[in-house]
């Protein structure tokens, strides 16, 4: 074979490999494991931290409330100087109220109001329960109310009532003898009237319940 045949020659030696090379590589994948590092532990520390507001909020808040709507307005026809004839009932008649009247102290009358269901029924308080004084089928007294939320805190909805036969929930005003602006009635003769105003359970379709006390004298 001819010395000239370049496949005859022996292939030249690779270049030594190049120190200060391999060094900027290994050097750019430090620097890349460090930068991969700093990430994940600045990721580990957000979500950490987000954890730890999240139950310091939960534990000082506690467990939610439940969102009830408060039940103040007394029965529109509690207002002073309205026509008021009772008693005026749910005409599903299937709650009453009875009220029973008593002398009490300073001048006042104790009023005791109890929700009486007729049959098996469960109802929601849309009002608070409302005592004004009336003479001559109107208002002429100022509105006292008695609050009928259950006491059990546990309740979801203080406000709904589960009534069977007969008395159900009670509750007592003390009811000064005081007129719509607040001066003393006038003597004479008097029927209070306590009113509720009632819905279905979701709150829907109100409607009035009143009862009517015995009359009272103004001296």
């Amino acid at each position: 074979m001819a010395w000239f045949d370049e496949s005859a020659r022996p292939a030249p030696a690779a270049p030594p490999p190049d120190p200060s090379s391999a060094r900027r590589r290994r050097a750019r994948l430090a620097v890349g494991l460090i930068a991969c590092g700093v990430l994940l532990g600045l990721v580990v520390a957000a979500g950490v931290s987000a954890v730890g507001r999240y139950l310091d909020g939960a534990t000082a808040a506690g467990p939610a409330a439940p969102d009830v709507a408060r039940a103040t307005a007394a029965p529109a026809r509690a207002a002073c100087g309205a026509a008021l004839r009772a008693p005026f009932r749910s005409p599903e008649r299937t709650v009453d109220l009875q009220v029973d009247v008593a002398p009490g102290a300073d001048g006042a009358w104790r009023v005791t109001v109890a929700l009486v269901g007729l049959v098996d029924a469960t109802v929601r308080a849309a009002s608070d329960v409302a005592v004004v004084a009336v003479a001559d089928d109107r208002v002429v007294g100022r509105s006292v109310t008695a609050d009928l939320r259950d006491p059990d805190p546990r309740r979801a909805d203080p406000y709904r009532l589960e009534l069977a036969p007969g008395v159900a929930r009670t509750v007592e005003v003390a009811y000064p003898l005081e007129a719509c602006d607040g001066g003393p009635l006038p003597p004479g003769e008097y029927v209070l009237h306590a009113g509720v105003v009632l819905s279905e359970p979701d709150g829907t379709a109100p409607h009035d319940v009143a009862g009517v006390s015995a009359p009272v004298r103004a001296d």
